[in-house]
């Protein structure tokens, strides 16, 4: 089965802190496992840039949300 591999760059709405970035990485690693999505997450202080790798389903399923 190929991989998809999805990459995209997002702005969040308010500045994220130590405390908010490891809630936001501890739940995506936790729902990414549960399906089956692997990929890398960087965040610059004022850009996020995500690589998502799996399923080509799972991951536009997951873009969806």
């Amino acid at each position: 089965m190929p991989i998809y591999q999805l990459v995209y760059a997002s702005r969040p709405q308010m500045p994220f802190d130590g405390l908010r970035l490891a809630a936001l990485m501890y739940r995506a690693r936790e729902h990414n496992a549960q399906a089956g999505i692997s990929g890398v997450l960087l965040y610059s202080g004022e850009v996020f840039v995500q690589c998502l790798e799996g399923e080509r389903e799972k991951v536009e399923a997951l873009m969806r949300k």
